[in-house]
Order: structure tokens, then C-alpha cells, then sequence
């Protein structure tokens, strides 16, 4: 009887280490609430970790993950309107990082501003998430974030390697009940910066050279520095000459911007001490895409 137990015991804890290997985020969340009137304060730290035991105790990917593999992410919801006694409107901050190989730098995925996050929360009624089954918006808005930034840490360590997760999270708009398809966050209407036509974007054949260039720049070009700069410089030029040429053939598309939200300052710091014709290049290259920020991009010029 002792040996059966011990099997059992030992399946028991085999199963555990699988488990507990699989996830695949690591993320610090932060909920704040400035300037609210109604609602007690206690609500929004039990928010809090509900929002991180989602997202990181769920898998995401089939793979499996060391504990060092996991994506480092940062969620920072700040509440901006309170609706109800259970209902908010939030603004959402993601970011999310992955190494570079040969270095300690961490080279950033993700940097997305999310204006129009609309949900209600009972502390009594936890955040669950199951595929193709709808709970509430808060679940909903929170997996599509963790499918895209899987997809694009896949993205980037192997061409096209996301595909599976944007349709996970494209999946997730299509079990949105009727009554929030034209939810201002969800919208396919009359907005072109919205989550649906973030992962509509990605998914679509006219953004899949940018994506391409977007494995060329992280895999041959910052991995790569560390064995050799002036190559990693020269993919990751060719890299962004790629972003703009996309740039140009879908003009007011919702990924450019979203990508230049997230490695503008990392391509300035990378080719600020290029060579001047470089440097010239990147310039044109960027102040065309983010005309409204070239007074930024100005350090190049010199």
C-alpha cells in the first residue's frame, strides 16, 4: 500500500512540474485608480491579482517553457471612469520583452496603448478564459493581449512563427457576443487603431513582408550583434527600409504605428553612431512613417 501511494504521490508531482512548466507569460500587473469616488480601493488590489494569476497561470502555447524562457510582460490598467458600482472604463498599457542572445539587453515586442478598455468586475466572480467561449470583456480584452504577445515573441525567434496565436486572438473577436462587436475597443468600424484591426493586420498578407523583416531584424540582426555589429547594422537596415516600403503600400494601417510605438527608441539608439548614410537612411526612413515625431528622429541628422 506504502509503494502505491508513492507512485501516485510521484505521478502527482510529475504532473505538477509539466503544469508548471507550460506557461508561457510572466507578467507584473499593476491596477490604478486616481481620483475615484465610488469604489472601494480593496476592489482593485483583488483585481489586480486575479489579472495576474490569468495571465500567468494559463498556457498559452502548446510549448513548453523553463522558467526563464517565459515572456517578461508588464499590464498597467488605470482607471479612468467609474460607470457603476461594478463597471469601468480603463486605459490598458502592455509591454512585453524577450533577451537578446550574447547580451543582457532585453529588446522590447510589444508597447500598446489601449484607450477604450470597458468592463465590470466582481470580486466574487473570478477571470476565466477557455478557447472559443465567451466570460466577460475583461477576460476577453486580457487573452487577446497575451495571444498577440506570444505570437509576436514567436515572430521573432522564427519567420511567420506567430501565425497560430493572431488567430488564436482573432478567434477571440469572433466569440464576442453581438452586443460588443461595436464595442470602441473591438470596432472594426469607423476606427483603424482597435484590436480588431490590430490582429486583422498582422493576419493580413499585405503586412507579412513587415513581419518577415521583423524576424530578419531581431534573429539576424540584434541576436547577431553580439558576433559581428556592422552585419546586425546592415540587416537591420534593410530590416526598416522593409518597414517603410510596407508603410507605403498600406498607407493608415494600425500595425506600423504600433510597431514604431514599440522599437523607434531602440532603432534610434541602434544607428545613432552608425555612419552618416546609415544614419540618413533611418532618418527618411522613420520620419516618413511618424511624420508628427521627426523632431525625434532628428538625432539622426547629425
Amino acid at each position: 500500500m506504502i509503494k502505491h501511494k508513492s507512485i501516485y504521490w510521484l505521478i502527482l508531482l510529475l504532473i505538477s512540474a509539466v503544469n508548471s512548466h507550460s506557461q508561457a507569460l510572466q507578467s507584473q500587473v499593476k491596477v490604478a485608480y486616481p481620483k475615484l469616488q465610488k469604489a472601494d480601493p480593496k476592489i482593485f488590489k483583488t483585481l489586480e491579482n486575479q489579472i495576474v494569476d490569468f495571465l500567468n497561470d494559463q498556457a498559452w502555447s502548446e510549448d513548453q517553457y523553463d522558467s526563464q524562457e517565459r515572456i517578461e510582460c508588464n499590464f498597467l490598467l488605470t482607471i479612468t471612469e467609474e460607470r457603476g458600482s461594478n463597471q469601468f472604463k480603463a486605459n490598458l498599457s502592455v509591454q512585453a520583452t524577450r533577451p537578446v542572445f550574447g547580451s543582457n539587453y532585453y529588446t522590447p515586442i510589444l508597447t500598446f496603448q489601449d484607450k477604450e478598455v470597458n468592463f465590470e468586475f466582481e470580486q466574487s466572480k473570478p477571470l476565466q478564459f477557455t478557447k472559443n467561449v465567451f466570460y466577460d470583456n475583461l477576460s476577453s480584452i486580457l487573452a487577446f493581449y497575451a495571444y498577440v504577445i506570444v505570437g509576436l515573441d514567436y515572430d521573432s525567434f522564427s519567420l511567420l512563427g506567430g501565425e497560430e496565436y493572431f488567430s488564436q486572438a482573432q478567434n477571440i473577436i469572433n466569440t464576442l457576443p453581438s452586443n460588443l462587436t461595436n464595442d470602441p475597443g473591438w470596432t472594426s468600424v469607423g476606427k483603424n487603431r482597435t484590436r480588431y484591426w490590430l490582429v486583422e493586420n498582422l493576419l493580413s498578407a499585405r503586412v507579412k513582408p513587415l513581419r518577415q523583416a521583423y524576424y530578419q531584424y531581431h534573429r539576424m540582426g540584434l541576436d547577431m550583434m553580439h558576433q559581428d555589429t556592422e552585419e546586425g547594422k546592415n540587416v537591420m537596415l534593410k530590416s526598416v527600409e522593409q518597414f517603410g516600403q510596407v508603410n507605403r503600400s498600406y498607407p493608415n494601417n494600425t500595425v506600423v504605428p504600433a510597431l514604431l510605438g514599440t522599437k523607434s527608441n531602440e532603432i534610434i539608439e541602434v544607428f545613432k553612431q552608425a555612419e552618416k548614410n546609415q544614419k540618413t537612411k533611418v532618418f527618411q526612413i522613420l520620419s516618413t512613417m511618424d511624420p508628427s515625431n521627426v523632431q525625434k528622429y532628428s538625432v539622426l541628422r547629425f
